[in-house]
């Protein structure tokens, strides 16, 4: 029943490697994903191996992993497009530098140094988080980005990716 599925928008899923196999098996023309949730290796992982020829993934308003972020770019390789509007960059890793704690390294969508982007056709990212209403809310309560707001319709069906807006 899910062969013609080409677009998806999920609100935080914890059994998300199920969902994305089903996907990688069923649905051929699978081409964009929205995801509402945290983006950790985990996930990276299984969204490689099961949606490999992904070509369009939002991001927006998410707490993204930078390892995972380095993953998604190696690994997707016929991603062209993605948006990290909104977006709060974590790297795992204590003061020590062993990978234990989060630590918030960028935010407002900044992209993290050393993040190569340039084969994508189109990158998009805050431009201000100081003025950015959105953004200013990721940083004032981080968990908004995991549940809240999220679900509420006008804030989910919202994207910067005319054909993820809904």
């Amino acid at each position: 029943m899910l062969e013609g599925l080409e677009s998806l928008t999920v609100p935080c899923v914890t059994c998300y490697s199920y969902m994305l196999e089903a996907i990688g098996k069923n649905c051929r023309n699978f081409s964009e994903l929205k995801v509402l949730c945290p983006l950790d290796i985990e996930f990276a992982e299984s969204l490689i191996k099961h949606i490999p020829k992904l070509k369009i993934l939002s991001l927006r308003c998410s707490l993204v992993y930078t390892e995972a972020l380095r993953c998604i770019l190696k690994g997707l390789e016929y991603l062209e497009v993605l948006n990290l509007s909104h977006s709060m960059f974590f790297a795992e890793l204590d003061h020590e530098g062993a990978e234990t704690s989060n630590i918030l390294i960028q935010r407002g969508g900044e992209i993290p140094a050393a993040m190569d982007v340039s084969r994508l056709e189109r990158l998009v990212a805050c431009q201000g988080e100081t003025s950015c209403f959105l953004c200013q809310l990721m940083l004032e309560n981080p968990s908004v980005g995991g549940r809240g707001y999220r679900f509420q319709e006008a804030m989910w069906r919202e994207d910067e990716i005319s054909s993820l807006a809904h």
